[in-house]
Order: C-alpha cells, then sequence, then structure tokens
C-alpha cells in the first residue's frame, strides 16, 4: 500500500512538471467579474482553474457575489481545497473562502456553436475532497465535445452545521453548489458553452448532492439532465438526522456541553478552523457506517427566505413537486470494498454481539424488540447463522454496498418514476481492471469487482494515469463510458 502510494506520489510530480511544460496560456476572456486567461493544453483542451464563483464572508451563511477584479485573473491555480481534515496527513488543511471552479472545454471559444455544459460534484460523506485538477481531469469527456466544470463547495461543519437558526440555518454547502450552477448560468458562455443545456453529475455525496439538487426548488431551471452515479439523498451518509445533537458532539471535544443553538453558535464562530475540524475529526461512532457527523437537513421553515430543503425527503418524493429532468441513475456492484479496510476483529466481535450497532441510524423503530428483531432478519439474510469473521468479508461486502449505495439508488429510481415522464435509465458497473483506482489505493486488487468511486477513472483521468497508455479493455471500458455519459448530456 504504502509503495504505491509512493509510486503514485512520483508519477504525480512528473505529470505536474510535463503538464506545466506542456502548456501556453489562452487568450483572454471577457467575463462578469473581469477579464481572465488560462491554460491551453497541447492535447487539445483548454483549461481554466481555480475560478471563485461565490466568497465566504461569515461562516455557516450563504455565500456572497462573485468577486470582482481589475486587470487579468490568471486562471491556472490548482491549490485551493475547502476547510477540512485529512485523514492520512492526521491534520487540518484547506481555507473557508474556497468557492472555485475548474473549466475544462474543447478548444478555442467559437461564438457559432455552443458546447453542452457538465457541472461534475466530488463526493467525499460531505467532510472530505475537492475538484482536484490532478483527480478528476476530465479530457477524455471534453474530447467528445462538451464542456465540463468541477466545483469546489464547504464540507464538513462549515457547509452542514444545521442549527435551523439565522446564524447557521443549513446546507451551506449545497446553497454552495446552488451558486456554482447560477454562475455557469451567467458565464459559461464566454467559454463557448450553452448556458440552457446543463448536465449535473456526481459520485458519493456528490450523487447525493445532485438528487437534493433535483428536490430542491433552489435549484429550479439550473440544468437540463442529471446522473447520479453511487449515492441518493436517501443514502444514510446524506439523510438528516438531529443535527444539533451531532453537533454538540463536537462542542463536547472542544470543551463546552450545550445542546442550546445558539450555544452553539457562539462556540463555532468563536473557535478556530482547525480546532473546529480537528474535534470533528474526533467524534467516533459505534456504527462504523455513521462516520459522517454533518450532514444536509430539513431547514427550519421560516428561519430565512431561501432555505435549500424546506420540507422532508419523502414528502418531496411523494408529492412529486421536485425538478423533473432525464436522469441516470446507478451503482458498481461491490461498493462495499471501500469499506474493507475498516474491518478488524473489534468491528468482527461487535457485529457477532450486537448486530443492530450498524444499522443505518436514518432507521427508526418503535421499541429495542423491534430494533433487534430487524436486525436479526438482516443478519441471518447475509450471513445465515455463521459466525462473521475475515471469511465474511464478501458478505460484508454486499451488505454494505446495498445499504449505503443500491438500496438508496434503487429506491429514489422508483420514486421519480412515479412523477416523472422523462426518461430514467439505470446503469451497473462491475468492469475492473488496474484503472479502478479506488481498489488499487486500498491495496485490495485481489478482491474481484469495482468498489466504491472505482468507475470514475473510466470518465475522468487522474495524474496517475497521464503518462500510461490507455489501451485493450481499459480503452474499450473507456470509450463506453463516455460515450454514454456525454450522449446523455447532448441529446438526453
Amino acid at each position: 500500500m504504502a509503495r504505491l502510494l509512493m509510486m503514485c506520489i512520483c508519477i504525480v510530480q512528473m505529470s505536474v512538471l510535463q503538464i506545466r511544460g506542456a502548456a501556453e496560456n489562452t487568450p483572454v476572456l471577457q467575463i462578469l467579474q473581469g477579464k481572465l486567461m488560462g491554460l491551453e493544453m497541447r492535447n487539445g483542451y483548454w483549461q481554466y482553474l481555480g475560478i471563485p464563483y461565490g466568497t465566504v464572508d461569515d461562516r455557516f451563511q450563504e455565500a456572497g457575489p462573485p468577486p470582482r477584479w481589475l486587470g487579468v485573473f490568471n486562471a491556472s491555480d490548482t491549490s485551493v481545497v475547502c476547510a477540512q481534515y485529512h485523514g492520512r496527513l492526521q491534520l487540518p488543511v484547506g481555507i473557508e473562502d474556497c468557492l472555485v471552479l475548474n473549466i475544462y472545454t474543447p478548444g478555442p471559444v467559437s461564438y457559432k456553436r455552443f458546447y453542452p455544459v457538465m457541472v461534475f460534484v466530488h463526493g467525499g460523506g460531505y467532510k472530505t475532497g475537492s475538484n482536484s485538477a490532478y483527480l478528476y481531469n476530465p479530457q477524455m469527456l471534453v474530447k467528445k465535445g462538451v464542456i465540463v466544470v468541477t466545483v469546489n463547495y464547504r464540507l464538513g461543519p462549515f457547509g452542514f452545521l444545521c442549527l435551523r437558526i439565522n446564524g447557521a440555518p443549513g446546507n451551506a454547502g449545497l446553497k454552495d453548489q446552488v451558486a456554482a450552477l447560477k454562475w455557469v448560468r451567467d458565464n459559461i458562455k464566454y467559454f463557448g458553452g450553452n448556458p440552457e443545456l446543463v448536465t449535473i453529475f456526481g459520485e458519493s455525496a456528490g450523487s447525493a448532492s445532485v438528487s437534493y439538487l433535483i428536490l430542491s426548488p433552489a435549484a429550479k431551471g439550473l440544468f437540463r439532465r442529471a446522473i447520479m452515479q453511487s449515492g441518493s439523498a436517501l443514502s444514510p451518509f446524506a439523510l438528516p438526522n438531529d443535527p444539533i445533537e451531532r453537533a454538540s458532539l463536537v462542542a463536547a471535544k472542544m470543551g463546552y456541553n450545550t445542546k442550546n443553538p445558539y450555544d452553539l453558535l457562539k462556540i463555532y464562530k468563536n473557535s478556530t478552523k482547525n480546532d473546529i475540524l480537528i474535534a470533528s475529526a474526533s467524534v467516533n461512532s459505534a456504527n462504523f457506517l455513521s462516520k459522517y457527523i454533518f450532514r444536509p437537513c430539513v431547514e427550519k421553515q421560516g428561519v430565512n427566505n431561501n432555505p435549500f430543503l424546506a420540507t422532508s425527503i419523502q414528502e418531496i418524493l411523494d408529492s412529486g413537486k421536485y425538478n423533473k429532468v432525464p436522469m441516470i441513475i446507478g451503482y458498481n456492484n461491490k461498493e462495499g470494498i471501500l469499506y474493507v479496510s475498516q474491518l478488524n476483529s473489534k468491528v468482527y466481535q461487535s457485529l457477532n454481539e450486537n448486530f443492530a450497532s450498524v444499522l443505518p441510524d436514518n432507521m427508526y423503530f418503535s421499541s429495542i424488540k423491534e430494533r433487534k428483531a430487524t436486525a436479526d432478519k438482516i443478519k441471518k439474510f447475509y450471513f445465515g447463522n455463521d459466525t462473521i469473521n475475515n471469511g465474511s468479508v464478501n458478505n460484508l461486502i454486499d451488505l454494505i454496498s446495498d445499504v449505503m449505495f443500491n438500496y438508496p439508488s434503487v429506491t429514489i429510481t422508483e420514486y421519480f418514476l412515479n412523477h416523472n415522464n422523462l426518461p430514467i435509465y439505470n446503469y451497473y458497473f462491475k468492469y475492473d481492471s488496474y484503472r479502478n483506482l479506488a481498489k488499487m489505493l486500498l491495496g485490495l486488487k485481489n478482491l474481484k469487482g469495482a468498489s466504491h468511486g472505482d468507475e470514475l477513472s473510466y470518465l475522468f483521468n487522474p495524474a496517475v494515469y497521464w503518462p500510461l497508455p490507455l489501451k485493450g479493455n481499459d480503452a474499450k471500458t473507456v470509450e463506453r463510458m463516455t460515450s454514454m455519459w456525454t450522449n446523455f448530456a447532448k441529446f438526453g
């Protein structure tokens, strides 16, 4: 694992040097904020990186308007990351004022032909991730004749602290995504994009975000089509459950004992970014499937004039009052491989002694007896009468896949079919090769199937693969995936 990571780092460093030597400045463009220029890549596409689409003037509030500038903005910065706790480095990274997007175009701007636009929302459980050009390089999509936009949005407590009061109404990170879509609507024509032909797509928490954008009136009219990859608003990591209780757990790690939302707001406002992130990372759940503290929430009606989500997901889905668009919804065949590294003797012991401890925390029961009976049925379905141990890995992968990604994707598809007469396509991804990057980085290439996130390397071209030739079945799979995704963006 360590050797593979070192190899990845070395290849990325070489690739960065290659990029710097393989790019020239684009002609200057005039957009609403001022003039800017990007990089003209020798393989044919142009990129504009780190363009600010909003400003963070106040924690936990909606983004302010895009900043303006004098002179020519050099859109070549790949370093902007929203504030988050980096698990591998074991320290806080990033900044709070992080609302930037990257734009990738098929080449020179031509106002005679406007390209379809695809806006990508990254995953990371609403607590980590970024729109990094080294991970989400969309050149394989762009060469099919689309413009791709990748978006940063606030994460963790800064994006999803939900106290349901004016100071922290909730869903700031999702409101960032709306602000980015409004920026695209107002500016993408200057890059040669069609603001009337926008497809939103995302993976994991990004996929759940796409489903939230479908459900929210705040995003009405900002996109024409939607693609959801491995997750929905019904996924356990995306559903609201007592956000004030979760905020108080983090506050307790900083030395405060309160559940009063106004007191909590003072604590979060007055604490440093690093203290909040360190405290958030130190809150541990007995349920290894419920590591996500800050999530989207239902906002309290009347708190502000522009809620992102004012009624429950269930009510919206039942009513059919959402943004009806053509959709692609799907998942991978072995999503749960992502969690295998978390399995150990302590987890196995917990599963054998108290299987109810891993039930999704968005399930509600009338009694402890009902909860246990349900847990027993689920345990028997996946494991029979066997003891759960190292030999149960594949059963656990199936359980995790179903709970976190598969069931939420299938169920939201069924809900959408009740009211949406526009096309809805499902996909199932199971291709397995050295491009299954998530599984390779986890050191689990011996496990068959596509892990959570593995489909991304057949749509994007991460830096670790830049020097390597694309051939054989990998090339065929990339061709199929990018053709399907871009044809959907073009034609629905």
